[in-house]
């Protein structure tokens, strides 16, 4: 099995909750952003933010970060542990987990700066997890060799041989495995140097606001540092 070091993020659902530029005051993008950050991370939705928000409800929000944990567990399968047919069990496992990495996060919203063309900076500090560099590098072929094992392959020519539906079978104890391990590893959870994120919230041409897109996806890569390009 490979571990899978280079690829691209899946990248976070963007944000699409509008904020009407009608009144809009420094306090409100501020209100804004936190409200998202804590929408899509924790799960949480003040009502602040709801009153700030075009056609947002408690329903909505929940969606937004449901579909950020099922964007972040796809991330951490397939291209972290590598896991190529996650089934049901193992889609279910990296949900729970990353919800549980996700409470974790800590960040604090800043104040909000108007700029000349009518845009609002909002700067954010984020401290970014630190749980995934803690695995070895041995876990990842130690735990495949010990899930074809467990179905009786023991060598490459075997493995080759395999069908599909073998294979699956194979993928999916190691995946939970893998997802285990993390698991083991969350009571040494700590965090990288803070960050400071700047999110701009662009004034569009239907006289509201949204968050522009790569300041945001930016953002989630930061938020849980799976390579250690944080860690002090």
């Amino acid at each position: 099995m490979k571990h899978l070091r280079n690829m691209c993020l899946v990248g976070l659902v963007t944000a699409v909750a509008l904020l009407s530029a009608c009144g809009v005051s420094r306090a409100d993008a501020s209100t804004y952003v936190q409200g998202e950050l804590d929408a899509v991370y924790r799960g949480v939705c003040n009502d602040d933010y709801l009153k700030l928000v075009e056609d947002m409800t408690k329903a909505d929000a929940e969606e937004k970060y449901k579909s950020n944990v099922t964007a972040e567990a796809e991330y951490l399968l397939y291209y972290f542990l590598g896991v190529e047919y996650p089934d049901d069990a193992v889609t279910a496992k990296a949900e729970s987990l990353v919800k549980e990495i996700y409470s974790h996060a800590q960040y604090t919203v800043g104040e909000a700066d108007k700029l000349q063309s009518g845009d609002f900076v909002v700067e954010v500090t984020l401290s970014p997890i630190e749980i995934m560099p803690l695995l070895s590098e041995e876990s990842y072929s130690e735990n495949w060799q010990a899930a074809c094992a467990e179905k009786g392959i023991t060598t490459q020519e075997e493995l080759t041989n395999v069908s599909e539906e073998e294979y699956a079978a194979i993928d999916a104890v190691y995946a939970m495995a893998m997802l285990e391990e993390v698991e083991a590893l969350l009571p040494q959870l700590s965090y990288g140097a803070d960050q400071e994120i700047m999110l701009q919230l662009e004034l569009g041409d239907d006289n509201y606001y949204s968050l522009v897109e790569e300041d945001w996806q930016y953002l989630d890569g930061v938020m849980i540092d799976y390579y250690g390009d944080y860690a002090e």
